[in-house]
């Protein structure tokens, strides 16, 4: 206990003088310079606003200078992002041809710039990124994996290192030279690298570090108000103490896989007898695993697994009903959870007239309505029918839809609004196909007074569907996703029961324009490629969004549809960003007072994007004429998203008006579809027509 106490107390010892050393020094090093030197310096520091002075600090060698230059923004932006790309590198590939071409690069780059003395060899510099003692250890490097048992403290020997950010960076040298040693205090993001494991750190937000036998080059820039550091090289020892420190290679979480049924299985037997997934854990440790089914129909669980398949055994499923099952694996350090469904067969073909039900009507769909063929498509009926009204019952439940008349298969269908007392009725049905050449034919049953309901919300809306929102529900509570994946909105702001009005389609919310939006869940999992489509109402000159992908750690990447301040029908991603900044506008106003409808269609990586307005597809002006190459909502954690405004920390762009309907698919939706959708919603009477009512012959 003694010793190591002593050993302790040597350790801080030897910080408190590197400290006391660096002030001292730091004085003298500005005592010691020639008068012309400080008033050259002095100079440096008044020039134009627009430029500030960047300085360069060499570590680790006496005959390599640095110096002071004065350089423009652009300039040190492109010096720290090369240095951001060498850091990455350089600690997770210290060795590789890359880091190597990166190395030279970056010396290239301050050379260019003016920021290496005018005498200076490059080559030179370049060996401080390139010390001997860090090659002889690539012959020893190797996997072992060395655990760090400080959740907010890295500290790595014999390292690659490198950070930025803003705040100070402090070199420590003895008297007269070399720099020895170095601290950096900010908040930014810092990592490290030994050369023989690979194993390191990475630490993020505000922050102390130091190095000790610090061999590479400092660089800092001086903007008014704050300072922007940044360091590579390599060190004897590093340690940082930050917010959020991650050890590499971080602990992974198992992988589930081979699910079966797949998720969305649609037609599931009911003769299945076990359920079955496959688990992994990348890092070789054993596993444990639950799973529970609803409807209870079995489940099972196992502690210390290997890798494998592992199979539940199930019992009593019925025709035509929705399973959900739930996977939970940990490794005791991480959890992975996996969220399933599958659907079960429908019921054979059968004559609902054979079964109970009294009255039918035909429905026919106008093929000239129809833009293109389209497959399992959602049909909307919306129809004030007195026989509905006088003969079906109260809720609705006996309604029911068939493919043709006699002995036929069922449809399935989603009742989003019944009125006993009136008939009316607003409905989706789910048909296999839609023709552009000749009339589609199916059947409404009704008049069943001992039927249950008949209604399969989840499968109408197929696996492609992440969620379907009718925005028909008191805000008060979630908002209700129609789809198998249960996504759910959350009510932001001060939504309350009067902001449920007459929509479009049926009950819609109206958004205040002040603090109302819906936040709903990530994706499970990421694309690049699917369709947005919504209905729209505003009177409003305010700038507003429909949908949108926010990051909650930062106010300004994000992906948005909507409009913007000139009131036109708009696209816009990272538009504050520095990465990408894109922003497309059609020529459309919308503060017309009228229902629009509007779709956005990302076809995926390289294939670009798509825009429609009330089912015709429209044009956009792109800034600088740029036009992102498919843009998607993805699965990063830190990402939000949200309906009638961005949820991310500077809450904005609030939707002023009326929303209904919003639609999010992970497939390109062809413009067909979309044509026929908009013709369908938009006038169902004039898509479609009803027969007379038919009695059981």
């Amino acid at each position: 206990m003694k010793s190591m106490i002593v050993r302790t107390g040597f350790i801080f010892g030897f910080i408190f003088m590197l400290l006391l050393t660096t002030i001292a020094a730091g004085n003298i090093d500005w005592q010691n310079k020639p008068v012309q030197q400080k008033n050259n310096d002095a100079v440096l520091m008044q020039q134009n606003e627009k430029n500030s002075l960047f300085s360069l600090n060499v570590f680790g060698r006496t005959d390599l200078k640095g110096q002071g230059v004065v350089l423009a923004p652009e300039n040190a932006t492109l010096i720290f992002k090369r240095l951001k790309e060498l850091n990455t590198e350089m600690t997770q590939h210290p060795f590789s041809e890359k880091t190597q071409i990166l190395k030279k690069a970056f010396i290239d780059l301050l050379g260019e710039k003016g920021v290496l003395p005018n005498e200076a060899s490059k080559e030179a510099y370049l060996s401080v990124l390139s010390p001997r003692w860090a090659e002889r250890l690539q012959r020893t490097r190797n996997t072992t994996i060395v655990p760090n048992p400080f959740a907010n403290r890295g500290t790595c020997a014999l390292c690659s290192l490198g950070g930025e950010g803003s705040g100070m960076l402090v070199p420590l040298f003895l008297l007269p030279r070399p720099r020895i040693a170095m601290l950096w205090i900010g908040t930014g993001l810092s990592s490290a690298a030994n050369l023989i494991t690979g194993n390191g750190y990475v630490a993020g937000g505000a922050q102390a570090g130091f190095a000790i036998g610090f061999m590479g080059i400092g660089l800092s820039y001086a903007i008014p108000g704050y300072t922007v550091y940044g360091f590579i090289g390599y060190a004897l020892l590093a340690s940082t103490t930050a917010e959020a420190v991650e050890h590499y290679p971080p602990n992974r979480a198992p992988v589930i896989s081979d699910i079966s049924p797949t998720d969305g299985e649609q037609n599931a037997p009911i003769t299945l007898t076990e359920l079955q997934f496959r688990i992994q854990d990348p890092d070789g440790d054993l596993m444990s695993y639950s799973v529970t089914t609803d409807p209870d129909i079995g489940s099972a669980s196992g502690n210390l697994k290997p890798f494998g398949v592992y199979k539940v055994p199930i019992s009593g499923l019925q025709n035509d009903k929705i399973y959900r099952w739930t996977i939970e694996v940990t490794d005791g350090k991480e959890t992975k959870t996996e969220k399933c469904s599958f659907f079960t067969q429908g019921k054979p073909p059968f004559d609902p007239f054979l079964q109970g039900w009294n009255y039918r009507k035909e429905i026919s769909i106008t093929h000239t309505q129809v833009a293109g063929d389209v497959t399992n498509f959602p049909v909307l009926i919306r129809v004030i029918d007195n026989d509905l009204r006088d003969k079906a019952q109260e809720d609705g439940d006996d309604i029911l839809f068939m493919d043709k008349d006699g002995v036929a298969t069922k449809l399935s269908h989603e009742i989003e609004y019944f009125n006993s007392a009136t008939g009316t009725l607003t409905a989706w049905v789910k048909l296999p196909a839609v023709s552009s050449t000749q009339d589609t034919l199916f059947y409404m049953y009704y008049g069943n007074s001992s039927s249950t309901t008949q209604q399969f919300p989840e499968k109408v809306w197929n696996s492609n569907f992440h969620a379907v929102w009718h925005l028909n529900n008191n805000p008060i509570g979630s908002i209700l996703d129609s789809t198998a994946k249960e996504n759910d909105g959350i009510p932001k702001g001060d939504m309350v029961s009067a902001d449920l009005v007459e929509g479009k389609i049926g009950p819609c919310l109206d958004f205040d324009g002040i603090d109302d939006y819906i936040s709903f869940a990530e994706f499970t999992d990421s694309h690049n490629m699917g369709t947005c489509t919504a209905w729209i109402q505003t009177t409003s000159t305010k700038l507003g969004a429909v949908w949108g992908e926010a990051n909650r750690d930062s106010d300004k990447p994000y992906i948005i549809c909507g409009k913007y301040y000139d009131d036109l029908l708009s696209f816009a991603r990272d538009v504050y960003g520095q990465q990408s900044n894109y922003q497309g506008r059609t020529s459309i106003g919308l503060n017309d007072g009228q229902w629009h409808q509007i779709a956005w269609v990302s076809k995926g990586s390289g294939a670009g994007n798509a825009f429609y307005f009330d089912g015709q597809q429209v044009s956009l002006t792109w800034q600088d004429g740029q036009n992102p190459n498919g843009i998607w909502f993805d699965d990063q954690s830190t990402d939000t998203h949200s309906i009638g405004a961005l949820d991310r920390p500077t809450n904005d762009w609030q939707w002023t008006g009326l929303l209904d309907e919003i639609r999010i698919s992970d497939i390109p939706l062809g413009s067909g579809w979309i044509a026929t959708e908009y013709a369908n919603q938009n006038n169902p009477s004039g898509f479609m027509s009803f027969g007379p009512e038919e009695s059981e012959p």
